[in-house]
């Protein structure tokens, strides 16, 4: 569901020269989990939800973090 729009995201940023390592991997993990889910779209609740998981409190607040 959203993996598929995550892979074309990244694909598109890719052509346009960007590297986006750890945005990738946050995205395809985001993705992941809301597929696991079931979900379809990105719902606010589900992505604090997935952001509460991360190992710091840094990583929870930052994209790159």
């Amino acid at each position: 569901m959203l993996a598929q729009a995550v892979q074309s995201y990244v694909s598109l940023r890719r052509a346009a020269g960007f590297t986006l390592r750890d945005v990738e991997i946050r995205l395809r993990s985001f993705a992941a989990y809301t597929d696991a889910r079931g979900q379809r779209y990105v719902i606010a609740q589900t992505a604090i939800e997935w952001a509460q998981q991360a190992s710091s409190v840094h990583q929870r607040g930052s994209p790159a973090g």
